[in-house]
């Protein structure tokens, strides 16, 4: 009979996470490794690149290749888009842009940038949001994706309020709130804004309750358990809780309750590669 010891490494084997000897990506300066995915350090802050000149595509790409800065921004002439400066009309609400004239490749000049120090971009929609992300070689994350960023982001409750902006007037600058910073080195991942996430689920605004460590928890049908689309329209999960939102805010604060089209104050997000 042959030694039971030869199953062992079989059993190793296939007890290995598929990741296993991946190495972490050389994520660009405006992003953190998370396994193998890079995560925006920071919530995006979108910008309307003006008519395109030689100086404004090196902009361009700096902005693609995560190396762009705020001084580089605002000397290009480049504006933030958001409440109080509308998107342009030829990138409307429902993300169905149109490009700038003078262009070769497809571009409607409106980008998504991980900055600090920057008050980022609420008073946007899904589509938009999605484009944006899409247009500075990035995406939105999933509800997963930006769970395992988040883990270690200090949470409203239990104590510890004052680490994120979670009971203010507004969202403050990025970065702002120094302890504010996930395990990987993602900051304000919980309060400043809700981040919408690139998931869709069932929409139902009285679903509302709270779960882990008092987090907002408004997801799926009648009594937050999940069940029909009571609205008819799909809901995108969005996360982490707003300025206004106190101990309900959190790196587990989790809705579902808004359509793709809305946008207000309280909603931002960020990309990942």
């Amino acid at each position: 009979m042959r030694p039971l010891a030869w199953l062992l490494p079989v059993v190793l084997c296939a007890a290995a996470p598929a990741s296993a000897g991946k190495k972490a990506p050389a994520c660009a300066p405006d992003a953190v490794a998370v396994g193998t995915l890079c995560v925006d350090r920071f919530e995006a802050s979108v910008w309307n690149v003006p008519e395109p000149t030689r100086e404004n595509a090196a902009l361009v790409a700096a902005i693609q290749d995560g190396t762009a800065t705020a001084e580089a921004l605002e000397q290009a002439g480049a504006t933030q888009l958001g409440c109080g400066a509308p998107f342009p009309t030829r990138f409307p609400p429902d993300g169905s842009w149109t490009k700038l004239a003078g262009l070769s490749s497809p571009t409607p000049g409106v980008y998504a940038v991980s900055l600090p120090g920057v008050v980022p971009t609420a008073c946007i929609t899904w589509p938009q949001a999605l484009q944006a992300c899409f247009l500075s070689g990035k995406r939105l994350p999933t509800n997963a994706e930006w769970q395992r960023a988040a883990v270690g982001t200090p949470d409203p409750n239990p104590p510890g309020a004052d680490d994120c902006n979670v009971a203010s007037a507004g969202a403050d600058p990025t970065g702002a709130h120094g302890a504010c910073v996930s395990r990987w080195g993602a900051s304000d991942m919980a309060g400043n804004l809700w981040e919408m996430t690139g998931t869709w689920a069932d929409r139902n605004p009285s679903a509302c309750t709270s779960w882990l460590h008092d987090d907002f928890s408004c997801f799926g049908g009648p009594g937050g358990t999940g069940g029909a689309d009571v609205l008819g329209v799909p809901g995108i999960v969005f996360r982490g809780g707003a300025f206004t939102d106190g101990e309900l805010a959190g790196p587990y604060a989790l809705k579902s309750d808004i359509d793709p089209l809305f946008q207000n104050d309280t909603i931002g997000f960020r990309c990942v590669r």
